[in-house]
């Protein structure tokens, strides 16, 4: 679970009161930050089995964990740290956990991850916070924080209690298939991966109320965690997509351009310039061939900075040798952003 969002907004106070329902949440194997290699952390989850651990502040992170962030989240998801040679400095078995992971981050970490590995929408589930989206006010989010650090481990040692007295466990495999096919029916790929996840959310929902008397809404939950996991998802494949024009249509506008405008491009080394008649024929034959609409290209180039605009949010207008131009101007990378002057 990540919880993203901008500083001061609660995200480590809720992560905290979570970590609180099984243990200490000042303990360090519990309560950690990104401030360690992927070895380090994988080393502290070692023989974490049910209680919640807190790895917070992704800025902290060094970057053999930043360049990589899917490798990161396949392998905490995952349970089990990488097979590794052993040596003098390295002597023990691979670590193992199964535990719930919470992240805390300003920035979304799916956004930082690579954008053609989709899967990894399924192996984490973000909540982006606003401001109050979890707390009304100061007072409310210091007297939790007081109370997480002052009453902690005491709901899920009651919670496994009731379990044994009940005679559930034995239950629980057949419970959690049942609200897997009914919440899972409806979705496939990764949206099916974050279902499954979500039932086992519900299922605690359900029992809670039964066994503690805890009155949650679990149809409400479960409409805002697979929305939120929808809106995921939406947005990765829309980096996908940036991707792609950024990587492959990108190069080929800056080529096409200086074919179809040679007098217009003559002159520039740091952008190329397509008129109007010859970037609406050429998103025409985009649109055709990778499905994507002319405001789509356009949007992501500008949000990949290689296109600038004074006349509305995508078109260019100028006097290029002594005649009025109108048009697209793309900015060639590494070179800075021509002023409104030039």
């Amino acid at each position: 679970l990540s919880i993203a969002g901008k500083s001061s907004r609660g995200k480590t106070t809720l992560a905290r009161f979570i970590v609180s329902l099984f243990g200490n949440p000042d303990n360090e194997k519990l309560n950690t930050t990104f401030n360690v290699t992927l070895n380090k952390m994988s080393e502290r989850l070692d023989n974490i089995y049910g209680t919640a651990v807190l790895i917070d502040d992704l800025s902290l992170a060094p970057y053999s964990v930043k360049k990589d962030l899917n490798s990161m989240i396949y392998i905490l998801e995952g349970g089990k740290e990488k097979d590794r040679v052993k040596t003098k400095s390295f002597s023990r078995d691979p670590a193992k956990w199964a535990t719930t992971i919470i992240f805390s981050a300003e920035e979304s970490i799916l956004s930082q991850c690579d954008p053609e590995k989709e899967g990894i929408v399924g192996r984490l589930m973000e909540l982006n916070i606003s401001s109050n989206d979890l707390f009304d006010n100061a007072e409310d989010a210091t007297s939790i924080a007081a109370l997480s650090q002052k009453h902690y481990g005491l709901l899920a040692d009651e919670f496994v209690k009731r379990l044994l007295v009940k005679d559930k466990l034995s239950q629980l495999p057949a419970l959690y298939d049942q609200k897997v096919s009914a919440v899972r029916n409806d979705y496939s790929g990764p949206m099916a991966r974050i279902a499954e996840n979500v039932s086992l959310v519900l299922l605690t929902g359900d029992l809670l109320k039964e066994l503690l008397d805890l009155p949650f809404d679990l149809q409400n939950i479960q409409n805002y965690l697979m929305c939120a996991a929808q809106e995921n998802l939406e947005n990765f494949r829309m980096g996908q997509k940036q991707n792609i024009i950024l990587s492959k249509i990108y190069p080929e506008l800056l080529e096409y351009g200086r074919k179809v405008c040679p007098l217009e491009n003559q002159k520039f080394t740091d952008r190329v310039v397509i008129s109007s008649k010859f970037m609406k024929a050429m998103l025409s034959e985009i649109q055709s061939e990778f499905g994507y609409k002319p405001s789509q290209v356009k949007q992501a180039l500008k949000d990949g900075g290689v296109l600038r605009a004074n006349d509305g949010p995508y078109s260019f207008t100028a006097t290029i040798n002594g005649q009025s131009f109108r048009g697209t101007c793309l900015i060639i990378k590494n070179h800075n952003e021509v002023t409104e002057d030039e």
